[in-house]
């Protein structure tokens, strides 16, 4: 095989690993993260793990300046707080954290949910001590029926116009299966679960971004598949069954390329973007092997039709090279949940991100931040 073939081959398989539910080649320092917002919605820390051992952090300081933060490693094990070996590496989408909002706006209170065994726990009073929090776990293994491999999983996050959020949605991407957590907002020790069969079996990944309207209210959500570049619109009916589910007209693949060009944790991020009153507008992409940009405007269809375009900048500047990337992002939101910004984190390099300006996405702005340690 010549050296031109061989190059292309490379890309290709690269291209397929990234899409498929069960990556083979998972770079190392894959992150899972948690924003934590106080009373007025604003971010005031995020937490962050590296998910080939658990070892975690909390970011703050982020309201002064977002271009420089601190970081304080967390005096807990992520994996031994939920009985997990420290030498048992999750995949992406093994391990998922939901923010949970109370009722004055602020995430105080997470739940977690190991998909490979279903395991659920609450954390309550997030960053006591040093630590993600305080771990309550309910009775059994309430979604332990559609406990998989391979970390093909999304939540889906369900709030009342109080903003409380009252049921979580576990969502296995490969068959389109889905259990729903009620009555999360108590944290209860013996939940009630419901089925929530009917949400669409993806070729790829899932990615999913939570929707929300006046004073937080979810409306809805964006399940997007990351192999066919698909997006469905998903709105969940109260009692947490499927209310109705479209596939829109936008394709990931009409802005970015189907072959990734590098080994990556995950092809797509996704960061909603929130104008006052904690609407979501619009969806900042992240194609996390190309490092291009792109621009969902108009999510909520309020003032037009949703449309879907790349934006002239990208991330290669700031994250040079062709080696692998594992990069988690943390919206940045000021007063009344306004999404001013974004951090990236590349779990590979080490580096972080700020993409701000995010109310004109053609003006967006991308810098490196500075982390004390």
């Amino acid at each position: 095989m010549s050296r031109s073939h061989l190059r292309a081959f490379s890309v290709l398989l690269a291209g397929l690993l990234a899409a498929l539910p069960m990556a083979a080649q998972t770079p190392p320092r894959a992150l899972l993260v948690l924003p934590r917002l106080d009373a007025t919605s604003a971010t005031d820390s995020f937490f962050y793990f590296a998910l080939d051992g658990g070892t975690g952090y909390e970011v703050d300081r982020v309201r002064r300046n977002a271009l420089e933060v601190r970081q304080s490693r967390l005096g807990r094990n992520l994996f031994e707080l939920i009985g997990r070996p420290t030498s048992q590496a999750a995949v992406p989408g093994e391990l998922l954290l939901a923010p949970l909002h109370s009722a004055d706006d602020s995430v105080r209170e997470a739940l977690l949910v190991e998909t490979s065994t279903g395991y659920v726990a609450y954390f309550e009073q997030l960053g006591k001590g040093g630590n993600l929090g305080e771990i309550k776990t309910p009775a059994g293994r309430p979604f332990e029926s559609l406990r998989a491999a391979g970390g093909n999983f999304a939540l889906l996050a369900r709030r009342l116009g109080s903003g409380r959020t009252v049921a979580v949605t576990l969502y296995r991407a490969t068959d389109g299966r889905a259990l729903t957590l009620l009555g999360v907002d108590e944290l209860p020790i013996q939940p009630e679960v419901r089925s929530a069969d009917g949400l669409p079996a993806l070729d790829g990944r899932v990615l999913a971004v939570d929707l929300q309207g006046g004073g937080g209210r979810t409306l809805g959500h964006l399940v997007i598949d990351q192999g066919s570049g698909a997006i469905y619109h998903v709105t969940l009916a109260g009692d947490g069954s499927i209310a109705a589910s479209r596939r829109r007209p936008q394709n990931l693949f009409d802005v970015f390329p189907r072959e990734a060009a590098r080994p990556v944790a995950e092809r797509f991020l996704a960061v909603p973007v929130q104008i006052a009153g904690q609407v979501t507008r619009h969806v900042l992409l992240i194609d996390a092997a190309s490092g291009r940009l792109a621009w969902l405007a108009d999510v909520d269809g309020a003032l037009a039709e949703p449309s879907l375009e790349a934006l002239e900048r990208d991330l290669n500047d700031s994250l040079p090279g062709d080696g692998p990337r594992a990069l988690a992002a943390v919206p940045r939101q000021v007063g009344d949940g306004v999404t001013s910004g974004a951090w990236v984190l590349d779990g590979v390099s080490g580096r972080t991100l700020y993409l701000g300006n995010l109310a004109l996405p053609q003006g967006l702005t991308i810098n490196r931040v500075t982390v004390i340690r």
